[in-house]
This record gives C-alpha cells, structure tokens and sequence, in this order.
C-alpha cells in the first residue's frame, strides 16, 4: 500500500470522527443523465457511529412524468408503471421526506455516488425549487479503491488477478453466502453499508510512517548557483 493510499484512508477516517451518525443512500433512475431522467427510487440507511448499529431507514418509489416500461434501466432494475402507480409518491412529496431525513449538516455516503447519485439528488432538488446541502460526501468506491491491493481479488482460471469494483462482486469477497438483491436500491444501500464496514476493519492498523523516517528515504544533494539571467516579455 502505498502512501496516498494511506493518507486517503486516514482522510476518511478523520472525516468518519467528525460525526455521530453517517447516511447511505441509493437510487434507481430512469438513466443516466440528470437533467432528462428522473429517480424511480430512493433509499437510505442511517448508522450510528462507531457502534455501526442501524438507527432508521427510508424506502421510497417515485412517480415518473414519463412511461418508464421498457427502458433499458428499469429492465435492470424492474421498476414498472404499475408499481410506480401502485407505490409510487408526487415529486414534491417524496423530496419533502427525503429532505427530511437527510439532514444539511449529515455525513452522507454511497458508491459511486460521487459521480452519479450526489449529482442526480442535486438536481432533484432543484427541480423542487431547494438545495440539497450536506456536511461531507463519502464514496465506498473509492475508499474501495484506496483499500484493496490486486492480491485481494481471486485468480482468474489463468492465474491472474483482476481487480473489480462492481458493489456485488466485492460484497461476496467478504461474506460468500450474501443475499442482497442488486439494483434494488434498499439492498444496494444495505450493501454499501456493510462493505464499508469490512474495509474499515482491513485497514484498522493504517498509519502513515513518521515524516523523520519518510525524509530519510529523500535523497539529498548540495546545489550551487552559477548565475542568474532575469527574462522580461517585453523587452529583448
């Protein structure tokens, strides 16, 4: 491991310090893009810190303004009409409950969401005319980046070791026998919660090597200065 392996590890867990309670959340969205698409479903799960007990959770589906049978992502993630119409809540009164349980100051986290959930909620608020504000944003997928070494993954049939970071696949690299139901955002939330847990454990014992040490492997060299020549663009 190396050190900005290492010091973003301790950067999360001087950010885990700061609070009491963290939020993971996920959604299920009509596609990718935030401005065209809409949230089909949000969860989330808050955990007391450090006990990691879970404190109270939200499941939620949401009406979409557009047909959503059909669509390449709701194939996946097998939101229909009829559910949505069955379960699903108005725009507003989803954010008004979601709002609600994320709080503005509250640490948040999920995976990938970074790149994809954090931005998609932000929109979301702004389509109910707010601001979605929070204290700080963890993503598992790159603290999963920071922890596992290649020798964490097992061979391939040819004797490679080929990293993935599907939320599935690292699940089942520490609990064989998991039964969470992927692109359900409430498993997927469930999750991301306990493969955050076991990296924290794998890399209780980080530390950063003491600087004196870390100056010793420098190596140093006396320079001296043969001249000094002064460039000014306007002149030759």
């Amino acid at each position: 491991m190396n050190r900005k392996q290492k010091e973003e590890i301790l950067h999360t867990k001087r950010i885990l310090e700061n609070y009491k309670s963290i939020v993971f959340y996920d959604l299920e969205t009509t596609g990718f893009s935030r401005t065209s698409d809409r949230i089909l479903q949000f969860s989330a799960m808050r955990y007391s810190i450090p006990e990691w007990k879970k404190m109270e959770e939200l499941d939620l589906y949401i009406q979409s303004p557009f047909q959503v049978d059909g669509l390449p992502a709701t194939s996946v993630n097998g939101i229909t009409d009829a559910l949505l119409e069955e379960k699903g809540l108005f725009e507003y009164d989803a954010y008004q409950k979601i709002s609600k349980f994320i709080h503005s100051d509250d640490l948040i986290a999920g995976y990938n969401n970074n790149s994809f959930d954090d931005p998609f909620l932000t929109q979301f608020y702004k389509t109910c005319k707010s601001e979605f504000r929070y204290g700080d944003s963890l993503d598992v997928l790159k603290f999963a980046k920071s922890v596992l070494e290649p020798e964490d993954f097992p061979e391939d049939e040819l004797g490679n070791r080929k990293p993935c970071y599907k939320l599935g696949f690292l699940t089942e690299l520490f609990d064989k026998e998991n039964t969470y139901q992927f692109h359900n955002s409430l498993d997927d939330v469930a999750a991301t919660a306990f493969l955050f847990q076991m990296l924290l454990q794998k890399v209780k014992d980080v530390k950063l090597e003491p600087e004196i040490e870390r100056k010793k492997e420098i190596p140093t060299e006396e320079a001296k200065i043969l001249s000094v020549r002064i460039f000014h663009p306007s002149r030759n």
